[in-house]
């Protein structure tokens, strides 16, 4: 049975039976100058299809400018247009990347010929050919690498063969440029020599031999040998390569020398690389099978140390050759996955730091990762210690910003301007605080970057424009109250200028409610002169109106005991005794009244007084009384202190006094002055606050007297207060208010211990100079 094809059905057979991507375009032609524009697609064929990604019926009649609109105007689409207009062939590969029309992507050899008028594009996939040459090519660029820049001495021979195929002579054809710098030579000085013209002693210490075993009996070796003519050591290794022998040498003289293996020195940079202070991995990419293809799913450990091993709570030898999803499930959801993965693509270097936590292990690292080879080098140190200072660092920052804004300071960080000589006319403000704020009506965000003479004017004239210029010009750090009224602001400020670079740390405080009390108190202080200067004329009229009509009475008094004892009689004459007692009386207690008074009143300049002087003088004056008394008194040596010689001496007049009037009937006083120095420990509670560090001394006032109930201790330091009646002891009650008040004056205090008919112990406290 015949079938009658038409030309177009046969063309569309032959395209589809053929193993090759076949397009068939028209060309277009121009109307005007009848030349061809573009291409419209008329046939393809099943594997066009998958090429294109579509069917063909969708495909057919598309103009090749639609396929590939960015393609048109490329030197490639108007070489398709030669063909359909020439009749010219045209071949070349090309890499088709994903596009809408062109979804498959790959090398392809590409031919277009001119067919029946149109142009007959054939595609073929040399996507597995290129692959293999672009990895032949890489290989052999990393051949070409690691040899040119190899440490060790690298060279290839290839044998020379006589007529019975024998070897009778090896020709150098390469070495890398250690190796011909071990020979002392260039590299085109050795390249085509032959292995006896280089080294004809290599018979004689048997190489040659050697190397013919590697050819024929494919016998790789490595050796040491010594070269007298050089006088050195090389570790030679030799393996066949093709028909000849590739060799590697190393100069082990000074290795040799020292005893020392290349074993040695690989102990020595694994002991290196153990006890670095990083993490180092080598890992190569695991690639996924079926859907994954192509996928990097996993790394495995080529290669780790220690330090990353003793992290990861593993063994670097448990850790060698294995999957890291083995020891780590799950870990290709990490981000250090992704980046490796990206490294590892790409073969762009990465760098990068994270908080890890995670198997066990908890820190903050720094992850650096670089391509090497077909693997991926990743070093990490573990910057924890770091990283926790700089949250301290932080938080500490925080902590002091807070300080800042919460401070009842108020704070401004000035910044120079100058001009173009170089001299200050302004200040910006760098920054504030919520204090000064508050101060100046205008938030920190509005401070920020204000001129200061723009805005405060009235510091130019106020002393606080020249106090800045002075601090940055001199670098010495100012303090001054300042009266601040103007703009808004009127107070008085405690205020501070501190150098910080070209600018100034102006810290004040608001004393104006102190500045205010200090008026008051300044005005209080005038009020106590004035009262004090009332006091003083008192002090004149009782010393002298007063005294004045005691006097008389007393003198008269004197009149009538002389001329009228005759004329009297006893009860009179009793009389006459107590009105004299009582004018007495009523003299001491003026005079001691105006001595307290004096003591309160008159604040004179202290000197230097030795107070074995002052008693000397005060047991003599008061001879006659210690004698009727038939009292002793024992005094142990006393220092020089810093006082007023004359309230010291009625001080110890007072308490001398007393310890021989207030006696025991039947029992001679006895009085003991001892004296100690007392650090602040030792002194009394009320006076260790004010005691101000300062040495004390400790001055003890002894009797064998009637004592006293230590109930009555505050008491008897009162102005008028008695413990016994004035008909056994006379007095004023004002003597130990006197004691009180001198050593109060000289910064100390008096107190006492007793015991009733036991005796009195008054212990005095003076500060002493260091």
């Amino acid at each position: 049975m015949q079938t009658d094809l038409s030309a177009v059905a046969m063309a569309q057979r032959i395209l589809d039976t053929s193993r090759n991507g076949m397009l068939l375009y028209q060309p277009v032609y121009d109307n005007q100058t009848s030349a061809p524009v573009d291409l419209q697609l008329s046939m393809a064929n099943r594997l066009a299809e998958i090429m294109l990604g579509c069917s063909r019926s969708v495909a057919i009649g598309q103009l090749m400018s639609q396929q590939m609109p960015k393609g048109i105007d490329t030197d490639r689409f108007r070489e398709l247009l030669r063909v359909a207009e020439s009749g010219a062939s045209l071949s070349y590969d090309v890499c088709i990347r994903h596009t809408d029309c062109y979804p498959n992507m790959g090398w392809y050899t590409i031919t277009a010929d001119e067919f029946n008028g149109g142009v007959l594009i054939a595609y073929t996939d040399i996507s597995v050919t290129v692959q293999a040459r672009q990895e032949q090519t890489e290989l052999n660029d990393f051949i070409d690498v690691v040899f040119s820049t190899s440490l060790l001495g690298i060279s290839v021979f290839e044998a020379i063969r006589d007529q019975d195929g024998g070897i009778s002579d090896f020709r150098l054809v390469r070495i890398n440029e250690t190796g011909a710098h071990m020979n002392g030579m260039q590299v085109n000085e050795l390249v085509g020599k032959t292995l006896r013209t280089l080294y004809p002693q290599t018979e004689q210490v048997g190489s040659f031999q050697q190397y013919v075993a590697v050819i024929e009996q494919n016998e790789p070796f490595i050796k040491e040998q010594y070269y007298p003519n050089q006088n050195r050591w090389y570790t030679i290794s030799g393996r066949k390569f093709k028909d000849g022998v590739i060799l590697t040498f190393q100069n082990s003289t000074d290795l040799k020398r020292i005893g020392l293996r290349s074993d040695q020195q690989f102990d020595l940079l694994q002991s290196v690389v153990d006890n670095a202070p990083v993490g180092i991995i080598l890992a190569e990419a695991i690639y996924g099978l079926g859907e994954q293809s192509g996928q990097v799913v996993d790394f495995r450990y080529r290669l780790t140390n220690r330090f990353n091993a003793e992290l990861a709570g593993h063994t670097v030898e448990g850790m060698t050759n294995q999957l890291i999803s083995a020891l780590f499930p799950g870990w290709q959801q990490i981000p250090l996955f992704q980046v490796m993965e990206s490294v590892n693509r790409t073969g762009e270097a990465r760098q990068f730091s994270e908080e890890y936590n995670r198997y066990g292990i908890r820190g903050w690292f720094e992850y650096y990762l670089v391509k090497l080879g077909d693997a991926v080098l990743l070093t990490f140190l573990d910057v924890t210690r770091l990283r926790e200072a700089d949250e301290e660092k932080k938080r500490q920052a925080d902590l002091l910003q807070a300080v800042v804004n919460n401070s009842p300071t108020g704070i401004v960080l000035y910044q120079a301007i100058r001009d173009e000589a170089g001299q200050i006319v302004d200040f910006v403000h760098a920054l504030t605080n919520p204090t000064n704020a508050r101060v100046t009506g205008r938030s920190v965000e509005e401070m920020a970057g204000l001129l200061m003479l723009q805005n405060y004017p009235s510091n130019r004239t106020n002393g606080h424009f020249d106090d800045l210029v002075q601090v940055v010009e001199t670098g010495e750090p100012l303090r001054r109250l300042l009266d601040y009224r103007a703009h808004g602001i009127n107070g008085w400020y405690d205020a501070q200028y501190v150098k910080q670079g070209d600018g100034v740390l102006f810290t004040y405080l608001d004393v104006s409610e102190s500045q205010q009390n200090r008026a008051q108190l300044e005005a209080a202080n005038r009020d106590l002169l004035r009262s004090n200067d009332n006091l003083q004329q008192f002090a004149y009229v009782a010393s002298h109106d007063l005294q004045e009509p005691l006097r008389k009475i007393q003198a008269f008094g004197n009149l009538l005991q002389m001329h009228a004892v005759n004329q009297l009689d006893g009860t009179a004459m009793g009389y006459i005794d107590r009105m004299q007692s009582s004018a007495e009386r009523m003299s001491m207690l003026i005079r001691d009244l105006l001595t307290f008074s004096r003591l309160s009143t008159q604040q004179e300049s202290f000197l230097p007084v030795s107070l074995n002087e002052l008693l000397a003088e005060l047991t003599e004056d008061l001879s006659t009384a210690i004698h009727e008394a038939q009292a002793t008194i024992r005094i142990d040596s006393l220092p020089v202190i810093s006082g007023h010689r004359l309230q010291l001496y009625q001080l110890f007049q007072n308490l001398i006094t007393n310890a021989i009037k207030f006696r025991r009937q039947h029992i001679s006083p006895a009085v003991e002055i001892r004296c100690r120095r007392v650090n602040t420990a030792e002194l009394p509670d009320n006076l260790k606050n004010s005691a101000e560090g300062r040495p004390f001394i400790e001055l003890c006032v002894v009797d064998n007297g009637i004592g006293f109930e230590e109930k009555y201790l505050d008491r008897i330091f009162q102005v008028f207060q008695r413990l016994n009646s004035k008909s056994q002891f006379a007095g004023s009650g004002v003597g130990l208010a006197i004691c009180k008040k001198v050593a109060e004056n000289h910064g100390g205090m008096i107190t006492a211990t007793s015991q009733l008919n036991q005796g009195s112990t008054f212990l005095v406290y003076l500060p002493v100079d260091k």
